[in-house]
């Protein structure tokens, strides 16, 4: 992959999941899945707040968006399940306000009080293993039990009816499915989009998007890509350990820095009042 995941094209690292709710149609269609009793709300309602700059794994598959000035809906796509959904998407919810803040003028370290769309938290899940549970709660997850003081919830969202959202679940559904049968990534890619608009899955997006779709999955699943991902990860956790053994020994250092001029500051006064004794 040439110089490394750095310079691979943004549109290439974005995901599926991603790349469908960029369109501002698709993010209503999500919405009144998740709010079918909102059927007021126009995509003109319907703002883009995805960071641009967060990515997990080295893939973009989260989605941040506003519906006028009343909620602030995140939601992350994860075929992995894991109880740090949680944390992430608290991490998440804090930088999203905070460019919220900025982008509509507000100081929040004033005595006014600022305002903030209220808050849903969402991960879609589509990986195999089973899973029941209605929600990520942060304390149960990290601190087996509820936190009185910090209360977070993301609800798991499994598909399961015939909404966009449930569209997204089957495909990815019918795309595992096809890995297993197929000789090649690209060959599995092709036959989940063939299968797809059969069923009617998605068509307008697969149809419309067909080539940029097959470039996407064919690097997210590309084992060069996979081993580039895990390199860096493995790299970045190295630097941050290097930054913090750095950030050890400065700290060490100013310590013995210290103490050698408290203990030069008593030598010289040791050394007046011998002279002090000596000319007694």
């Amino acid at each position: 992959m040439g110089a490394g995941m750095r310079q691979v094209n943004r549109k290439l690292q974005d995901s599926v999941f991603t790349n469908l709710f960029k369109e501002p149609e698709n993010r209503l269609r999500l919405y009144q899945a998740l709010h079918p009793e909102d059927t007021a709300a126009g995509v003109e309602d319907i703002q883009d707040v995805t960071l641009q700059a967060v990515i997990m794994n080295g893939i973009y598959n989260d989605l941040g968006f506003t519906v006028g000035d009343r909620l602030m809906i995140l939601i992350e796509a994860q075929s992995t399940w894991s109880t740090n959904i949680a944390i992430r998407s608290l991490i998440y919810l804090g930088e999203t306000y905070k460019a919220y803040l900025a982008r509509t003028g507000q100081n929040y370290y004033t005595g006014r009080r600022v305002h903030l769309p209220e808050p849903e938290l969402y991960v879609v899940y589509t990986g195999d293993a089973a899973h029941e549970e209605e929600s990520i709660e942060l304390g149960e997850a990290h601190w087996g039990g509820e936190n009185r003081y910090l209360r977070l919830s993301v609800k798991v969202l499994y598909g399961g009816g015939n909404d966009i959202l449930s569209q997204y679940t089957e495909f990815c559904r019918i795309f595992k499915e096809m890995r297993r049968s197929c000789v090649s990534i690209e060959a599995a890619v092709h036959e989940t989009i063939r299968e797809c608009i059969a069923r009617g899955i998605l068509v307008d997006f697969l149809t419309q998007k067909e080539a940029e779709i097959m470039d996407t999955m064919t690097f997210l699943y590309d084992p060069d890509v996979i081993q580039k991902l895990h390199e860096n990860e493995l790299r970045e956790e190295g630097r941050e350990e290097e930054r913090a053994n750095t950030k050890k020994e400065r700290a060490r250092a100013d310590a013995l820095e210290s103490e050698n001029k408290r203990l030069q500051a008593e030598l010289e006064l040791l050394k007046a009042k011998m002279a002090e004794t000596m000319a007694e």
